[in-house]
């Protein structure tokens, strides 16, 4: 063979002496008279794939001709000089070469080879997805798949300027939302890539009343709302009392934990549930009116008591805390009477503020500030106390938050 086109030539020389074990390929020992070249016309492609490979570069300072000895990491030698081999699996293989000359001395070179096949499968696992700042996450990419291939590395970019190579990284994230992306690549080179979102809250937080204490939360509604559910995290204390009213509207929600007792005044109507526990721990609450004026209560997303008579919804704020004690937070108000099903879709995770259907919400978890941002963008924000100044009544913030 005279020529060969695109060459890549590559070396490495060594003197090996007697008793002492070879250096493995591609370990830079330059010290010996033997000076090992390949040269090799393509270095990756797919199955079939045909390579050139020669010796003819390599040079001995003692003189003389050269042998030679070829693996091309598939189970096929060559003593050959110039040596056209064909890959018919998908993979990657070291071809490495020994000269050697006349003295005995050796040199050494190799050269890797990647033989693309069919494109991974890149998937992703999570111990979880969501949860508060700082939340540790245990990622595992081992699941990807490659039907005739074996997967080799793993590129992890997390979203937040951090990244990393190892098949199951931990990671900790931060608070905000994030875009984690896992970029699989075969041994011949072959490559897919998956994402999952991960939402971190930021550090827990709620207000906290003490009976005297309140927030407002303004409506900028053009109408009546017929039809609405009002959602919201407390912890009460064991004197509860009045969780939610509606300014301009007949209606109230009351926490009662010594008589085990939720209760919704709607106009003249008075509708009531019964449930244990009320207070020392996270409860989610929703009451769901319909346009029919039935009134049903939910506690952690079941159905607790059922009622008629309400009256449609035509109010200028929802006053929280008036005579309550304990923590609010994650408030929330619908334009349906939301379903048991639909309550527990979205009672544990934190929204978006662009949901179908939301009318207003109020996370209450900026942790300091005395307004209340309003995520729907439909309504104004609310304030602790009754205006955006500091006031007696302003309940004060707390570091304490369900676990959504």
């Amino acid at each position: 063979m005279s020529r060969l086109p695109r060459v890549m030539m590559l070396s490495l020389s060594l003197l090996i002496p007697a008793g002492c074990p070879p250096q493995e390929p591609n370990s830079p020992v330059n010290d010996g008279p033997v000076t090992a070249r390949i040269a090799i016309d393509v270095t990756s492609g797919e199955p079939p794939l045909t390579v050139i490979v020669s010796a003819a570069s390599s040079t001995s300072a003692n003189g003389g001709s050269l042998t030679f000895a070829w693996d091309f990491d598939d189970g096929t030698t060559s003593t050959d000089a110039s040596v056209t081999h064909v890959y018919s699996e998908p993979g990657l293989y070291e071809i490495s070469l020994a000269a050697t000359d006349a003295t005995g001395a050796v040199g050494r070179a190799a050269t890797d080879v990647r033989v693309r096949g069919a494109d991974p499968t890149a998937v992703i696992k999570t111990n979880v997805s969501s949860g508060r700042a700082p939340l540790t996450i245990q990622f595992d990419g081992t699941a990807s798949t490659v039907p005739d291939d074996r997967i080799r590395d793993f590129f992890w970019n997390f979203g937040d300027g951090e990244s990393s190579a190892e098949p199951e990284p931990i990671h900790v994230f931060g608070p905000g939302t994030f875009t984690v992306t896992l970029r699989v690549v075969t041994r011949g080179g072959a490559e897919n890539t998956a994402a999952t979102m991960i939402d971190v809250g930021g550090v827990a937080s709620s207000l906290q009343f003490n009976g005297t204490q309140l927030a407002v939360l303004p409506i900028d509604l053009d109408a009546s709302l017929p039809a609405m559910t009002f959602e919201a995290w407390f912890r009460s204390d064991p004197i509860g009392g009045r969780i939610a009213e509606f300014a301009g509207s007949d209606l109230a929600i009351d926490i009662f934990p010594a008589q085990s007792q939720v209760a919704v005044t709607s106009g003249d109507a008075t509708i009531s549930g019964t449930v244990a526990n009320l207070s020392g721990s996270w409860r989610h609450l929703a009451v769901a009116f319909d346009s029919a004026g039935t009134t049903v209560i939910y506690v952690d997303g079941a159905a607790a008591g059922r009622g008629g008579g309400g009256d449609p919804v035509n109010a200028g704020s929802i006053t929280l805390g008036n005579t309550y004690g304990g923590k609010i937070t994650e408030v929330r108000l619908w334009t349906s009477a939301r379903s048991a099903a639909d309550i527990q879709a979205t009672r544990i995770r934190r929204l978006t503020g662009s949901e179908a259907g939301l009318a207003g919400y109020w996370p209450i978890s900026a942790g300091s500030g005395q307004l209340l941002e309003e995520l729907s963008l439909k309504n104004s924000f609310g304030s602790r106390g009754m205006t955006a100044s500091d006031e007696e009544i302003d309940p004060p913030w707390a570091s304490d938050a369900p676990p959504i």
